[in-house]
Parts: C-alpha cells; structure tokens; sequence
C-alpha cells in the first residue's frame, strides 16, 4: 500500500523539504543579508473572546482551506466549548463572533505556560487543534499539548500526497474520509481517526450548480510551487497540455519564485495564454483540469466538467487520483464528491465537544 514517504519522522519529512527548497531558501537568506533586516520577535499571538477556554486552535496561515478545516467549526462551538486562538499575527477578523482580546506572548513552551499558572487565561485548556506540528505554531502546541497530556485535535485541510507531513503522536485524525485517514496514519496504531469529510467542498457543493460552456478552453490550474513532483517531468507535461489544447494556464498564487516566473515567461512566448484575473475558481465556466490541485474537484462539485492530467503520471499520482475519483483528461468528468449529510464543521465540533 502507498502511503507517507516518512510517516513518523518530522525531522526526516523537514529534511526533505529543506532540500527541495534549497533556491528559494538561498535566495531568502541573501535577502536577509543585503537588507541588514532586524531580527523578528520570536512571539506569537493568543486571541481569547471568554475568559475561560477550553480549547486552544493553533492557525499558522489564514489560506482558504486552513479557515474552512479550523475556524468554520469554531461557529458550532459557540455556547458549548469556549475557544482560544494562537497565531503569528492578529487573525481577530477572521475569527467568528466579536470581543475578541489579542495578547502578543514569546513562542516558547514558557510563554504559553505562562498563561497556564494560577488565574491565568488558558489555566482550563485540556485539549488542542490543529492543521499538524510541521509549521512553527502547530509544533509549538503539539509539544504544549505533549508535555501537560492534553488531546491533540489534528484536522485535515488539504488532499494528502506521499510528500504529505508526519501526524503527531497520539493524534485524534478528523479526515476527509476512513482512505485518507488510514493513507496519512500510514498503519501506525497511535492515531484515532474521525472521518468528518472537507469543508472546502461542502461549501463549494453548496453553491448553485452551474454549467460548463463547451465552447470555452480548458483552464490549467498552475502547481509549479509544489514539491511533490519532478519539475522537469511537471513543466513538460503542463506545456504538452495547453499547447495540444489550447487550454489557458492559470498560476497558483505560490508560483512566485525565479523557478516559476522563467518558466511563465518561457510559455508567453511561445503563445500559451495565461490566466491572472484573480476570478474565484468557483466562478469560472470553463472546464478544469490540474495535476492533482484540491481545485479539481472543487469544480466538479459546483458541476464544472473537471480532469487531472499527467503524461507520464507516477504510481503515487495515480493512486492519488483513485482514492479521489479524480478522472483523467479523455475520460467522463470527474463526479462531485459524495455530499454528506451534515455540515463537516459542525461534525467536528460534535466530536471535539464530546
């Protein structure tokens, strides 16, 4: 069975992705040193709206699917299980509800025990939520959490892929589904898993269906930033499709590296068309098709006709593809996923309150 290239180790999975990094990294770093730009404040931000929480989210990016997977459940738990927030900067906007006090604290174990003492704000927390500890606030809660025994709520936000991080020890999994559930915990027996489905799509499936204009080409959904794929391999079946189709290529907002700006400028000239309009996915007429982009089935569950397509996809990519009845470009339009009879935000605020 397919499943996590490195399914415990977080050092290793950090390793990994150091080294696929390695030019965006280098040139970050010259950056730093060219600006002789200050040092930033090793802090982090606690958003509390009742003085007594129960729970305390970590949200390290305020991305389309991380508010979908953690804050959207947070409106189900108003009056049942008060919450707390931590994140790099103040989300308070973001956040449901009003009255929201923010207090800047040091990112450190220290910082948030701090808060934990005798009268302090998060003195009552016995449990945790999060996307994983593969960013700075999640590993910060994950080891909190560690070290006083509390539950950690690990929430799903994305598809999931080989490349996909490690779960943390002992986690409460809120999956998409049992297949994905099973795929990231890679056999391991430590992990618990909840399937609740994606909030992302319910939402999507929740608008009104529209139709595919048939007379439209095909708009390429962009995924050069990845990791998960070769880059040469990628690049070439990406051009091979827009030129043989005429399809219209439209960047993921992560493609701005040097990498991904040479090979858009490469592809403008040979006359690919590009598509920098901003237009919300769930707005287009067109048909999708993407590599193996969340946005594929977003589209098949506002009724677009959406494919996947690579030329010379690896075993993974395939699997991949199955385990979310994506179908390829020539083949019937992917189906819209499966609606489930509940909300999953309010799912999972049922499994977090019990």
């Amino acid at each position: 069975m397919i499943g996590l290239d490195h399914p415990e180790d977080l050092t290793a999975w950090s390793r990994w992705q150091r080294r696929r990094n390695v030019l965006r990294e280098t040139k970050a770093a010259a950056s730093t040193l060219l600006q002789r730009r200050e040092p930033s404040v090793d802090a982090v931000v606690l958003h509390v709206a009742d003085g007594d929480p129960r729970l305390l989210v970590a949200l390290d990016a305020t991305t389309p699917t991380k508010i979908a997977a953690l804050i959207r459940p947070m409106r189900h738990l108003v009056g049942r299980v008060p919450v707390a927030v931590l994140a790099p900067g103040d989300i308070s906007a973001q956040l449901p509800g009003e009255g929201w006090a923010v207090r800047r604290i040091p990112r450190t174990l220290a910082g948030l025990d701090a808060q934990r003492g005798s009268g302090g704000t998060l003195g009552r927390i016995d449990s945790v939520m999060s996307a994983g500890h593969y960013l700075p606030v999640g590993s910060l809660l994950d080891a909190w959490a560690q070290s006083h025994g509390l539950r950690k709520w690990i929430v799903q936000h994305g598809l999931l892929t080989p490349k996909a991080p490690p779960l943390p020890h002992e986690a409460h999994l809120l999956a998409f589904t049992e297949a994905d559930g099973r795929f990231w915990a890679s056999g391991r027996r430590d992990i618990e898993i909840h399937p609740v489905g994606s909030q992302l799509l319910h939402e999507a499936g929740r608008l009104a269906r529209v139709g595919t204009k048939t007379s439209a080409a095909p708009v390429f959904l962009g995924q050069l930033h990845g990791v998960e794929l070769s880059k040469p391999g990628l690049v070439a079946s990406t051009r091979r499709f827009c030129r043989d189709t005429g399809a219209v290529y439209r960047p993921h907002p992560g493609e701005k590296d040097l990498f991904s700006r040479t090979i858009h400028r490469w592809w403008e000239r040979e006359g690919i068309e590009f598509d920098r309009s901003g237009e919300a996915l769930t707005d287009l007429r067109s048909p999708v098709v993407s590599t193996f982009s969340t946005g594929v089935l977003e589209a098949a569950a506002r009724g677009l006709d959406a494919w996947v397509y690579h030329s010379r996809p690896p075993a993974w990519l395939r699997e991949f593809w199955q385990r979310y009845g994506m179908n390829q470009w020539g083949e019937a339009p992917t189906p819209a996923p499966d609606p489930l009879h509940d909300e999953p935000a309010r799912l999972i605020a049922d499994i977090v309150s019990h």
